[in-house]
C-alpha cells in the first residue's frame, strides 16, 4: 500500500482489520497473500475480496451475534472461524475466472500451505451463504452463473 499516503492510511481503519491467530497470520495467510501479489503482477485481477466468517455452530449460515463474541474476556471482539478470499480474473479471451478459498482460522498451521489452500477451495455461492453477502452483483446473470457456481479445482499456477 505504498502507492499513496491515502492508500496506506486506509489499511489502518478498524473496519479493515480482523483479529487473527499469530501463526495463522504469519504463515498460512501471509503465504496466500504473497501468492495473490504474485498473481497480480502477471495477470489482470479485477477484484480481490477478503473477509471473515463467523460460523462457530457449523450450520453453514452466519452466526447470531451472541455466538461471535465469546472468545475474549470482555466478549466484545468477534473471532472469525474462517477467512475467505475471492479473486476475479479476466483471461486473455475475455472470460471471467474466479478463485475462492475459505480457510479455517486455526492457530495450528498445516505443513503444506498450498495443499491446505487447495483443500479449502470453495465456490463463491458457499461464501455468500456463510456471510449473508452478495458478491459481484453487477455481473450479468450468465456471468454470475459461470463465475459463482463452479468450485475451483486448483490454485492458479501462473508466475511472474
Amino acid at each position: 500500500m505504498l502507492r499513496s499516503p491515502q492508500a496506506q492510511a486506509y489499511t489502518f481503519y478498524l473496519s479493515n482489520m480482523a483479529p487473527q491467530f499469530s501463526p495463522f497470520n504469519q504463515h498460512l495467510w501471509a503465504h496466500f497473500e504473497a501468492l495473490v501479489r504474485n498473481w497480480t503482477k502477471s495477470r489482470k485481477i479485477l477484484y480481490i475480496i477478503t473477509g471473515s466468517v463467523f460460523d462457530r455452530d457449523g450450520d453453514g449460515l452466519p452466526d447470531p451475534l451472541s455466538l461471535t463474541q465469546f472468545m475474549t474476556p470482555t466478549g466484545r471482539v468477534g473471532i472469525a472461524t474462517h477467512f475467505y478470499k475471492i479473486l476475479l480474473h479476466e483471461n486473455d479471451d475475455g472470460i471471467l475466472e474466479a478463485l475462492s478459498v475459505l480457510v479455517p482460522h486455526e492457530a495450528k498451521q498445516p505443513t503444506n500451505f498450498d495443499a491446505h489452500l487447495k483443500a479449502n477451495l470453495v465456490n463463491i455461492e458457499k461464501i455468500e451463504k456463510l456471510t449473508g453477502l452478495t458478491f459481484i452483483p453487477d455481473l450479468s446473470a450468465g456471468a454470475q452463473e459461470s463465475v459463482k457456481k463452479p468450485t475451483p479445482t486448483s490454485l492458479w499456477a501462473w508466475q511472474n
